[in-house]
């Protein structure tokens, strides 16, 4: 494998941003310093150790989804690079969730859905715990045309019985699904791949006749930093994958696509599919132009084996290794950086004040430094009770976010409700085999459609809605400040109170948007997928719509669509009522979760302003009735202090600064 300069380099940084903000906790133990953290007053260097560690422990997450056969394991094992970890067939294969992360020692450990304890076992035996069979529903399709054909070679189809094909489905569907013991398997071994905070997680193939894999999938899928997407040359994408990519249109910034196996075609026919399958993910995703990356893990791994650099540069590894470094960087990594770096620098802006209003304040006697005291503390007791009745009002919007989500205005959830069920019930009694055949796709697209239409007033209301909130919060802190300063009013210049709030809460409307979209993709996938998956494998409905098309011509086709559409409505019929109910408990929540970070963040940051100066003016009164207090000492001390946290801001400073 080539050197991951841009990986390496990342994770250099984020080590650097963790030693200056260890040093920096280092000052504040020295200056004893306190601030708000999740509504309590805790030492400040215990924050700021706790934002070093998870720099130290940052991961990236990066999902493998693709349809079976993509060669997922294969590519995966790959990149591993010690031999076939993960077990490969022609054949479906993965039936669990498998997590790989780095380790010194090698180790499996299997969870189970039951809930009893997790299993230590030797990879040896993986294949037992990730491995299923007829994952695809084709051996079981294979059965019951032969059940049909015996029929039809009598010339007595036109007798079977809808319910007699659906007890023969049922019978075999329960034989052959998946015991589903197994939730995941998480893998750790010293994979060189995996050093530098890469977690992979291999997921089963899109498609399987086991609606709790796809559930699973969809499930990493909102949780990963990024997903890597499989597509073959041949055949090309396919519609349950196309489809797999409409529905998750409101995640699709986080997906790499790779295209696999490209050694099996020259280059000319490879150009043909690769520029097809660009197409094809435009149309369905969204993506202008998508970037993808076309590999042969065969080739890679024949030319590490036979040391042949031509073999490997052949394969598309190299580029595709890279490609990956650089968007797990640019997706998530940069900005996990920034965010931890900022939020140490907002702490050291903080100490340094402390540390010149201490500085300045060593040239006022006992005496002065006490009048100042008395003066000072009503005013910062005012502006405390100032910063707790906007605390309190937002407390109330809070309590009110319900209001605001069911009220009179720009949506009635009953008639939405109503309306989602009928038009869906309608799209589905207008489907024709194939499409029944990919119901469990085809009526979450159908709702997501119906959906994004008829709650885009209610979003832009809710939206407005926050951004309005938050430019009054600040309006309103940022007066309390203000006053509060000019009302201090201190003689000696640099001994002051902060003159403005250090830290953001900037409103962006599109993202929160975003956010409701990605919110209400994921709750409508996991309430209909997995009803729809039910009905389609665990009944016998299932093995009627696989029947579709060998039935298509006989007089019982008509009869028996109608009846598989009318099992599939009245399924869906409590879920979607459901799902309604869900969504606006969703945006509640949302709502609710908004408005409680703006709190959290207004308290703390207020919080650290008002009190900061009191503070520092009673460790100046603390100091100076002390009967062996060395001012001279002392300022040696804070000058010091002063010159390490300028070399502290210098690094941090740096560190943010890069962009990828």
């Amino acid at each position: 494998m080539a050197e991951r300069d841009l990986l390496r380099n990342h994770r250099q940084l984020a080590q650097q941003s963790a030693e200056a903000i260890l040093a920096l906790a280092e000052v504040a133990d020295e200056r004893s310093s306190t601030v708000t953290h999740q509504g309590q007053r805790v030492p400040r260097s215990e924050v700021l150790r706790e934002c070093a560690q998870r720099l130290t422990d940052s991961r990236f997450t990066l999902a493998v989804v693709g349809e079976f056969s993509r060669g997922k394991s294969t590519l995966i094992n790959a990149l591993l690079g010690q031999g076939e970890i993960l077990p490969t067939a022609i054949q479906p294969l993965t039936a669990a969730i498998t997590v790989l992360s780095y380790g010194e020692e090698e180790s499996a450990l299997v969870f189970f859905r039951d809930g009893r304890e997790p299993e230590r076992i030797p990879l040896a035996r993986l294949p037992e715990y990730v491995t299923g069979q007829n994952l695809d529903g084709a051996e079981l399709e294979t059965k019951l045309a032969e059940r049909v054909a015996r029929f039809r070679s009598k010339a007595e189809v036109e007798q079977l019985s809808y319910e007699e094909i659906e007890s023969e489905g049922s019978a075999m569907a329960e034989a052959r699904a998946p015991a589903n013991a197994v939730e995941r398997v998480e893998i750790r071994a010293p994979f060189p791949f995996l050093e530098d905070g890469i977690v992979i997680v291999d997921t089963p193939g899109i498609g399987s006749i086991n609606p709790e894999h796809g559930e699973a999938t969809r499930g990493f899928v909102h949780t990963a930093d990024a997903v890597m997407f499989l597509i073959n040359t041949d055949p090309v994408i396919s519609a349950s994958e196309c489809n797999f990519l409409r529905f998750l249109q409101d995640y699709v910034n986080r997906f790499l696509f790779v295209v696999t196996k490209i050694d099996r075609f020259d280059e000319s026919e490879r150009q043909q599919s690769l520029n097809y399958t660009r197409r094809t993910i435009t149309q369905h995703a969204g993506i202008e132009s998508p970037e993808i990356y076309p590999v042969s893990a065969r080739l890679f791994t024949e030319g590490v084996q036979a040391q042949d650099p031509a073999k490997t540069q052949a394969s598309g590894f190299p580029e595709f290794v890279e490609g990956l470094d650089l968007f797990l960087i640019r997706s998530r990594g940069q900005q996990f950086v920034d965010e931890q770096a900022n939020a140490a620098l907002s702490s050291l802006r903080s100490l340094r004040s402390s540390v010149q209003m201490e500085l300045k304040g060593l040239q006022m006697d006992l005496a002065e430094i006490r009048s100042e005291v008395e003066k000072t503390r009503p005013i910062l007791e005012k502006a405390a009770g100032a910063k707790d009745n906007t605390l309190a009002s937002l407390d109330q919007l809070v309590s009110e976010a319900d209001q605001l989500v069911m009220g009179a205005g720009s949506i009635d959830w009953m008639r939405l409700a109503w309306i989602v069920k009928e038009k869906t019930f309608e799209a589905i009694r207008g489907y024709d085999w194939d499409q029944l055949q990919h119901a469990e796709d085809l009526v979450p697209i159908c709702v997501k459609d119906l959906l994004a239409a008829e709650l885009q007033p209610k979003l832009d209301e809710v939206t407005t809605y926050l951004g309005r909130v938050t430019r009054q919060v600040m309006g309103q802190c940022t007066a309390i400040l203000e006053q509060m300063n000019q009302e201090i009013g201190f003689n000696l210049e640099g001994l002051s109170a902060p003159d403005e709030l250090d830290f953001s809460v900037d409103f962006d409307p599109e993202e929160f948007r975003a956010h409701l979209n990605r919110a209400g993709t994921i709750t409508i996938g996991s309430t209909l997928a997995l009803t729809v998956g039910s009905v389609l494998l665990f009944g016998g409905v299932g093995a009627v719509v696989m029947l579709g098309g060998i039935l298509a011509g006989s007089r019982v086709t008509s009869v028996f669509r109608r009846r598989v559409q009318t099992a599939l409505c009245d399924k869906l019929e409590e879920p979607l009522s459901q799902l309604v109910d869900s969504l606006m408990r969703n945006i509640e929540k949302e709502v609710k979760s908004r408005l409680r970070q703006l709190r959290t963040r207004v308290d703390s940051a207020m919080d650290e302003a008002i009190h900061d100066v009191g503070e520092t003016l009673s460790r100046l009164e603390t100091e100076r009735q002390q009967t062996e207090f060395d001012s001279a000492a002392r300022r040696d001390q804070l000058e010091t202090q002063e010159q390490r946290l300028a070399g502290i801001e210098e690094s941090l400073s740096l560190i943010a600064g890069p962009t990828w």
